[in-house]
């Protein structure tokens, strides 16, 4: 079958599904220890390099996604020129070991609450170069996990939801000009 036909036959249909990501970033600044995920879509000064959410806290209406991976990705600003000294990446390794994500849906409990340590052990050194896929716009180091989910957290489109990132340690300068996404990885589901 060619690749023309299988597009037509399956892209755009309803109940059509694919492999997809949904991410939001936040500016890490060492003055805040809370940072809410997920709740601006692209508009204003909000586009594309921070997040790929169109609507403000929830997917859209005609899409739902089984998320079944969490993925957490630290990066420096570009404006921040220098890269990481290996003493300010020891400092944000402690930092990140000090963190939790909390994932939310509006009258909901949390549906799961996990130490940012739990990715650490898959954190990896690697260049911006290599971080690939999400457009991260950085330079220098970054560190990047995946976390599989024992359940994959349903999430329907217009239903409201936040991941809630908390640093309960101490906060050092090291954060400044450096960003932390998270992205949600599962299938979606295109309805109507």
């Amino acid at each position: 079958m060619a690749i023309e036909q299988v597009k037509f036959d399956t892209f755009g249909k309803s109940g059509n599904m694919y492999d997809g990501t949904f991410y939001d970033t936040a500016d890490l600044v060492s003055t805040s220890s809370l940072y809410t995920l997920f709740q601006t879509g692209i508009g204003g000064s909000v586009t594309k390099a921070k997040t790929n959410m169109t609507l403000n806290g929830q997917l859209p209406t005609n899409v739902d996604q089984a998320v079944s991976f969490i993925g957490v990705r630290l990066f420096q600003s570009e404006a921040a020129g220098a890269a990481d000294t290996e003493a300010e990446l020891n400092l944000l390794m402690k930092f990140l070991s000090q963190a939790t994500l909390t994932f939310n849906i509006v009258g909901k409990d949390n549906l799961g609450e996990w130490p940012v340590s739990e990715w650490l052990p898959a954190f990896s050194l690697s260049s911006n170069a290599a971080a690939g896929s999400q457009q991260a716009p950085s330079s220098g180091v970054g560190f990047s996990g995946w976390k599989k989910l024992l359940y994959p957290i349903a999430l329907e489109g217009q239903a409201s939801f936040s991941i809630a990132l908390n640093f309960y340690g101490t906060l050092t300068a090291a954060i400044d000009n450096h960003h932390l996404r998270v992205m949600l990885r599962g299938p979606v589901q295109r309805r109507g």
